[in-house]
């Protein structure tokens, strides 16, 4: 493998990004070739289920770019971001959106799950397909400069001739360096505009089902030093955010952290093995593939970090898809929830265009 060294071409024909939270963009180029471990200057890139046993991608090739010298490479000759082109907004025109007949049925049938004490918040998933696609450069130019000026996020993805997968995740499942462990809890949505969360009940409670299932899985694997809640801005919505960091007390397993770690409450649900266990059996939940799976760069046991894969457009030669998801609880709102569904889409959308 080469560092250091892309050719744009090759990359946009087959390759992935992601952003660490140093703010660096990590390109891998292909030909990927594919496995069962995890190797040196690695993407790691399983599905929501843990259905792909070969989740591991390996690259020919790999760079790294801050900000500005990604925005040179990204952009060629280009010396400003130039205007939107009517094309991109073609994209999203005509689509087959979510039924809500299916949507209330999950709903009631969670909320019968919940008053039975098999869980107290599951989140699944739903999409919106549309019925084309459009050129992996358009997508990341108009990704890069529509989120060029967000103070927190995260941009990711993963392409080849035949499909892709490009996002901007407000959540990180954790980061690794040396023995400074680090993760978040991200639970609790409202328009950016809208009163602050810490004054709702409902949010309230979501999140902090997120954060006891993020303290219970890691209790004898880290001594935590720091735990910071915060309202995070992710226009045009905002979110309830709690960091915690410390120091790991054993050796580092990789894919063993990743598995006691997803799905995180905030997109599985609390207790975890009854929630993803109930999703697993809904219908509605067949097609869900990569929408809040992990999504990690892996360098050593020392250094690694891993996304949330949110705020996605996924695509293949037929048509492009974007899902959306939210925590139910026993106070969830039925019309609350379905829009705070439509609210997420259209900020991908917006992503795009």
């Amino acid at each position: 493998m080469k560092l250091n060294c892309i050719d744009k071409q090759k990359w946009l024909e087959e390759g992935f990004i992601i952003q660490n939270l140093k703010g660096e963009y990590i390109l891998g180029q292909g030909a990927f070739s594919y496995g069962d471990r995890a190797c040196p200057y690695s993407l790691y890139h399983p599905d929501f289920f843990f259905k792909n046993k070969k989740a591991w991608i390996y690259p020919s090739s790999i760079c790294r770019f801050d900000k500005k010298h990604f925005f040179d490479f990204l952009f060629s000759r280009e010396k400003t971001f130039k205007k939107r082109s009517q094309k991109s907004f073609c994209l999203f025109e005509s689509s087959q959106k979510p039924s809500f007949l299916l949507y209330q049925e999950c709903f009631v049938q969670a909320q019968q799950a919940i008053l039975q004490g098999l869980f107290q918040k599951v989140a699944p998933a739903f999409c919106e397909t549309f019925f084309n696609t459009a050129p992996v450069l358009n997508l990341l130019k108009n990704l890069f400069k529509n989120t060029f000026h967000f103070k927190q996020g995260f941009l990711y993805g993963f392409w080849n001739r035949q499909s892709g997968f490009l996002g901007f995740t407000p959540e990180f499942l954790f980061s690794m360096n040396g023995n400074h462990f680090s993760t978040m809890a991200l639970a609790g949505t409202a328009e950016q505009n809208s009163p602050s969360l810490f004054t709702g009940r409902k949010e309230l409670k979501e999140h902090e089902f997120v954060v006891k299932g993020l303290e219970k899985k890691l209790t004898d694997l880290t001594r935590w030093k720091q735990k910071k809640q915060s309202e995070m801005l992710f226009p045009p919505l905002k979110h309830l955010r709690t960091d915690l960091s410390g120091q790991w007390l054993s050796s580092f397993d990789f894919e063993r952290v990743c598995q006691i770690l997803h799905p995180t409450p905030a997109v599985g649900g609390y207790p975890k093995e009854e929630s993803w266990l109930w999703l697993k059996e809904q219908r509605s939940q067949k097609t869900r593939s990569y929408f809040a799976s992990p999504f990690a760069f892996f360098e050593s046991n020392a250094r690694s970090f891993c996304l949330v894969a949110l705020r996605a457009l996924e695509w293949d030669h037929k048509e492009s898809r974007i899902f959306s998801g939210g925590g139910w609880i026993k106070e969830s709102d039925l019309q609350k929830e379905w829009l705070e569904l439509y609210l997420k889409r259209q900020q991908v959308k917006s992503f795009f265009k």
